[in-house]
């Protein structure tokens, strides 16, 4: 897409002011060499970059003695590989290049000191710039060789010295795949010229292939790199890392917090579609469920909400042709409730994490279905089902809404036309682990079924599926699709 420049000439001019006046405080006078092309998508931001450096001078927001801009198309000046180019604009920058100097301590004692720096970049600051910057660091060691009276042949540069040449062509090399790996994750392109000061077909066939990489890259992995980015500067816990592996949904706050505001809008629909009328809501989050008794795989889980309310626990699901949308369970007919690790996924820690992957199992009588209507599905696959049944539940880890009916002294303040369906969230419930919040869900659902019955052991604390079982029942063909899903990823 053509770049767009973001906010008026005036402001983005104070700005790049700011900028430079701190940058020239600190290394003295700026060098701006802009290497973009001068036409294609690319002018858009090169032109921009010279108009605002341009009204910086104008308006004198900076003192003009001490910068200077440079336009130097790179493409068009080196195509049909005449690299060589390269080196003639270096001495164009000679005079530049010998006042500003450099840092040369000798015997405790400073000699001069650099006067400046040259700001270099191209689109992306990597490939480009890092070739530009390499050569003019030949031209600046060679004129030290020279200061230090050690240069056999100044005339013919570092060519007389190949060893030290190599290893300052490689350093700006390596420093430039390093760079490039980080950033566009391959190495920098036209590095066969940075380490052997020469250009060639062999060169451009990489550049091509590394060209395609990072088309893909971009488009596919970027978001894992940036989430890895994140974490090595404390933004994200390696946690958030890991579930990157499995789930590739943005972790932008936008993106979040539209997640939230669904999950809330769904609590709402559920509610007011399952729960009966006079019935009070002590709980509604979002979960995972197979929508399917008597089963705990979820291959193809269904976002779902549970609600437990003070008659009945409800688990809401979409409906499809094999799958119930809703089961009902009136407290009567809950016969248990079994609470610990679920894990469905073992192809990263995050996925082992008890603490994170954990659910319920809501065991019933489904023969009490005829005798008092305790249990109501969608669908009538039940008639088939065994006198005892379950549906299992895993709480979601990520942008969790828990909900529940305002207590009496809230529902004074609101009005009579929405008293009966208001629901309020319960955000510190909402910020706990997913086990913490399980253990509170069996709490509640425990609360409620004492007011009807007394039970004994209602309550069971054991793995649904433990991360030993989860790995046995992981067949080959799946352990290959993870060493894939890994190796893409990754």
């Amino acid at each position: 897409p053509m770049p767009v420049v973001v906010g008026d000439t005036n402001k983005n001019s104070a700005v790049c002011a700011r900028h430079l006046i701190r940058e020239i405080d600190r290394v003295g006078r700026q060098m701006l060499v802009n290497l973009v092309e001068h036409k294609g998508r690319e002018s858009v931001v090169g032109s921009a970059y010279a108009s605002i450096v341009g009204n910086c001078v104008s308006s004198e927001l900076i003192d003009a003695r001490m910068i200077r801009y440079i336009p130097w198309d790179f493409h068009h000046e080196t195509r049909g590989m005449h690299y060589e180019k390269l080196h003639q604009f270096v001495e164009q920058l000679q005079r530049e290049i010998s006042d500003m100097g450099y840092f040369w301590y000798s015997d405790d004692n400073v000699l001069t000191l650099q006067q400046g720096v040259f700001r270099i970049n191209c689109m992306d600051c990597l490939d480009r710039t890092n070739v530009v910057q390499s050569t003019i660091a030949r031209a600046v060691l060679s004129e030290q060789l020279v200061r230090m009276g050690v240069h056999a042949a100044p005339e013919q540069g570092l060519s007389v010295y190949p060893k030290l040449e190599s290893i300052l062509s490689h350093l700006w090399a390596n420093n430039g795949d390093y760079i490039s790996r980080q950033y566009a994750g391959t190495s920098a392109m036209k590095g066969d010229f940075t380490r052997t000061g020469r250009r060639n077909f062999s060169g451009v066939v990489n550049d091509a292939t590394y060209s395609l990489a990072r088309l893909w890259i971009n488009t596919f992995r970027d978001y894992f790199s940036q989430s890895v980015l994140d974490f090595i500067v404390g933004n994200h816990q390696a946690a958030t890392v890991f579930r990157t592996l499995i789930d590739l949904r943005s972790h932008e706050p936008e993106h979040i917090q539209q997640i939230v505001l669904a999950n809330e809008a769904k609590i709402r629909d559920s509610v007011h579609a399952a729960v009966g009328s006079g019935e009070s809501v002590k709980l509604a989050c979002m979960v995972q469920s197979p929508m399917e008794l008597g089963t705990l795989k979820l291959e193809n889980a269904v976002d779902s909400v549970l609600i437990v309310t003070d008659a009945a626990v409800y688990v809401c699901g979409s409906s499809s042709q094999h799958r119930q949308s809703s089961v009902s369970i009136e407290l009567s007919a809950l016969t248990g409730v079994q609470y610990g690790a679920y894990i469905t996924e073992t192809r990263t820690p995050q996925g082992l994490d008890p603490s994170y992957n954990h659910g319920i199992v809501l065991k019933f009588d489904s023969a009490s279905k005829q005798q008092a209507g305790a249990i109501v599905t969608a669908s009538k696959k039940d008639a088939s089902c065994t006198s005892s049944q379950f549906i299992a539940c895993k709480v979601t880890s990520e942008a969790q809404v828990v909900m529940q009916h305002a207590n009496e002294s809230t529902n004074g303040l609101l009005s009579a036309s929405i008293k009966d369906i208001a629901l309020v969230r319960m955000e510190r419930l909402e910020k706990q682990t997913p086990n913490l919040l399980t253990e509170h869900i069996c709490s509640t659902i425990l609360s409620q079924k004492l007011v009807t019955s007394a039970t004994d052991q209602f309550i069971t604390d054991s793995p649904i599926i433990s991360a030993a079982a989860a790995k046995q029942g992981v067949s080959f063909v799946d352990k290959m699709a993870s060493q894939l899903h890994y190796a893409f990823w990754i």
